[in-house]
């Protein structure tokens, strides 16, 4: 921790963290600022862009953190509000682990096998770029409960982004044995595997470690 605060990069990131804060803060009062009469020019300007006149645009229609930090810490002490967070972290785990269930195994078979790939892939590309909540309507129709449906749509979020990242990603490159061959060295040197083993074992018991490492879809 004390070494981080020593790094410019943490800094830089504060700063501009802070100015966004203090920039959204300026926006959001724009209606109280603006007020004056010496700003109808600007607000004449802004009614022939077709914005409205009393704020900036965007900005100013939404409430400024001083304000949402207030109504945060006002619901702090509701039950509903802490009810809220635990099933929440019930549904985003529960669709979390499924899709670690199904994915892995899923995402293996594809990296170590040209049948399992051939037959499972294209599927896998067709469905991939639907967006997860364009499953919403059929979720309520395929789920008889709404957690289930919810489970399902945090599932689908985290299922492809799985299977790419276990085993897929040499073949949804698509540039080749020799792209897919060096993503196979990579994972020997990772994993410590010895040159001469044929490169069978590269990418099963040991990737499973590393896989829990780079879980980062949540």
């Amino acid at each position: 921790m004390t070494k981080l605060l020593f790094q410019r990069a943490f800094w830089r990131g504060a700063l501009s963290v802070a100015i966004f804060l203090v920039l959204w803060e300026i926006g959001a009062r724009s209606k109280v600022w603006m007020a004056p009469e010496y700003f109808a020019p600007f607000k004449d300007l802004l009614g022939a862009m077709g914005f409205k006149k009393d704020y900036l645009p965007w900005v100013g229609a939404v409430p400024a953190p001083s304000a949402v930090l207030k109504s945060w810490i006002a619901v702090l002490g509701m039950h509903g509000y802490w009810q809220s967070w635990y099933m929440s972290f019930f549904r985003v785990m529960g669709g979390f682990f499924a899709a670690m269930l199904i994915g892995i195994p899923f995402g293996l078979a594809l990296a170590v096998s040209r049948v399992a790939h051939g037959v499972g892939f294209p599927v896998f590309e067709v469905l991939r770029p639907i967006p997860p909540l364009a499953w919403v309507p059929a979720s309520i129709i395929f789920w008889p409960t709404q957690e289930l449906a919810i489970t399902f749509i945090t599932f689908l979020g985290a299922f492809y982004t799985i299977v790419i990242n276990v085993g897929a990603a040499d073949h949804v490159d698509h540039d080749g044995e020799e792209r897919a061959e060096k993503g196979h060295e990579r994972d020997r040197q990772l994993l410590g595997r010895p040159e001469d083993d044929g490169g069978r074992h590269r990418r099963r018991p040991g990737l499973l470690h590393l896989e829990l490492l780079r879980r980062r879809v949540v």
